[in-house]
């Protein structure tokens, strides 16, 4: 049984094409007594991503639900990025606050996994980042960011992959980050790999 001051205090987990499926999967296998703040960027348009908050939480009994513009992070609590905008972290006095932000406007996705690793690089404690599949190379120069930062990274296996583009591209960027099937997503998020 794992202590809960084992936990990465801040998990990322990025996703596009065949992404809803893959995420239920890695929530799936976290422990229920995770501690960790677990953030996720999944490419949805506004209107889809609070149902799909709502499914996980029903079907994985993990505490999900989509985020909130300057709501302050709780542990122990998995966040949806809100489609249509861009999510951001901030260190602030109480915690870690969420911030939405329309702004750039010129960015292929939003959420843009990119944009959201980015402040979540420069956020303090331990921290697991990985990405999952997708079509593109959105967060790939952000899952670089986060492992420069300190982070532990990982992207899924091209074997399980609905689209491997996205793996791929953080591979072809940062040789360094691992690469996993899918089903061993949960034990590296939640600190039971390494």
């Amino acid at each position: 049984m794992m202590r809960h001051d084992e936990f990465p205090r801040l998990i990322a987990i990025g996703a596009s094409t065949g992404g809803p499926r893959a995420i239920q999967t890695v929530l799936e296998n976290l422990p229920q007594d995770l501690t960790s703040m677990v953030f996720i960027v999944q490419h949805m348009p506004t209107g889809f991503t609070k149902s799909f908050a709502d499914r996980l939480k029903q079907v994985t009994g993990h505490m999900v639900s989509e985020t909130i513009d300057r709501e302050t992070a709780l542990p122990g609590h998995v966040y949806v990025a809100k489609g249509g905008v861009h999510l951001t972290l901030q260190e602030v006095e109480k915690g870690i606050q969420i911030l939405h932000s329309a702004e750039p406007s010129n960015s292929l996705h939003k959420p843009s996994i990119d944009i959201f690793l980015y402040s979540f690089a420069q956020l303090f404690g331990t921290k697991r980042a990985v990405i999952l599949t997708g079509m593109g190379a959105d967060g790939a120069k952000g899952l670089r960011e986060v492992r420069i930062k300190g982070g532990i990274t990982a992207v899924e296996n091209e074997n399980d992959c609905v689209v491997y583009g996205m793996p791929k591209a953080a591979v072809e960027l940062d040789p360094a980050h691992k690469e996993l099937p899918l089903l061993s997503m949960g034990g590296f998020l939640s600190g039971r790999l390494i």
